[in-house]
């Protein structure tokens, strides 16, 4: 498998931010237009002995049974000091270049995580005119104002501030549904943000995808920018750019999720593995989520499945407990039995 970054140099990671299984990347022959390029995994044989992929694979962990046999903390972690200034609250803002990479079913296990550790978390949807947040908890039919309303100061803070009915910790508010032509004012978004530190543990800022304003008024008083991406190339390039536009804009924190991870797919090096991506990326892995049909159920009924018996809800659960302390390690991928007769596969088969 050939991983290529043809779009710009590769910045220096500290060895803190280094995965414990790099994969080498090897510059190769084309390098035109003095952008490097690099090869990962298997084009790498010369360095590796054919064994890059590997050297590269992400811990798998078998499961036994069934997905109950996972020893992971229930969500009991404690609230972590945090340096935010004056104030209390973190804000975090959740990032893509593309589109279509879970962003907003993360930012909604994301929070509803931190809220069931009980911490007190209010999350801001601003993708203008494509609001789906509030179909993540069941709300669409509680917005009377939006961000828009609240910005414009058409409608109080409360007014604004939608309580979800199911974890008393957790409030909302959503973007509006046919307002795509407003520009966010950011000014205005940030005084809202300052306002809502003092009362909140946790801001979680749903962004729209791409590099637009909206973006712009998110990271504005962002204390963490978490990018979320899938393993795939173009994505993976479209991430890169924002990180290199975060950089630019003197963002200290910033945070890799990869989402969709398939671990066979990973192991046989069809797939790039998050360490291949963050090697990448140069950027420090928060977490890894793996491609689970237990998301579009969770999602269809308005349930964030952090904290389940399931896949990706450990996954979003380890999450939430580095957010509050980062020295938990990532779960590792979760390799799942092939049907029945997996049962009796013959180990290390």
């Amino acid at each position: 498998m050939k991983v290529k970054k043809a779009w710009g140099k590769k910045a220096n990671m500290s060895n803190k931010m280094q995965p414990e299984n790099n994969t080498p990347l090897v510059p190769a022959e084309d390098n035109h237009n003095n952008d490097v390029l690099y090869t990962v995994g298997n084009d790498a044989k010369d360095n590796t002995n054919g064994d890059a992929v590997k050297e590269a694979l992400i811990p798998v962990m078998e499961i036994n049974e069934t997905i109950k046999d996972i020893k992971i903390n229930n969500i009991d972690f404690d609230k972590k000091e945090r340096d935010t200034g004056d104030h209390n609250g973190e804000v975090i803002a959740i990032v893509s270049g593309k589109g279509g990479v879970g962003k907003t079913t993360t930012s909604a296990n994301i929070g509803s995580g931190l809220a069931k550790a009980g911490h007190k978390v209010v999350m801001i949807d601003t993708d203008m005119g494509l609001r789906n947040l509030d179909i993540m908890f069941n709300l669409d039919k509680q917005i009377l104002y939006t961000l828009a309303d609240l910005l414009q100061n058409k409608c109080t803070m409360q007014q604004a501030l939608i309580q979800d009915t199911q974890d008393p910790n957790l409030f909302l508010i959503a973007a509006a549904q046919y307002s795509d032509h407003l520009v966010i004012d950011i000014k205005a978004m940030d005084k809202l943000i300052e306002d809502l530190r003092g009362d909140f543990d946790y801001i979680i800022i749903d962004c729209p995808a791409g590099i637009g304003h909206a973006f712009n008024a998110a990271i504005s008083r962002a204390d963490r920018v978490v990018v979320v991406t899938i393993p795939e190339i173009p994505t993976v390039r479209d991430a890169d750019h924002v990180i290199e536009i975060l950089n630019e804009r003197g963002v200290k924190h910033i945070q890799l999720i990869v989402n969709r991870l398939q671990a066979d797919l990973v192991k046989d090096g069809t797939m790039m593995s998050s360490d291949d991506i963050v090697d990448v990326l140069a950027t420090e892995l928060l977490g890894q989520i793996p491609d689970d049909r237990n998301i579009f159920e969770a999602t269809n009924n308005g349930k964030p499945l952090v904290g389940s018996n399931t896949p990706a809800g450990q996954a979003y659960q380890n999450i939430c407990q580095r957010i509050c302390d980062d020295s938990i390690p990532v779960l590792p991928l979760i390799k799942k039995k092939k049907g029945f007769f997996g049962l009796f596969a013959k180990k290390g088969a």
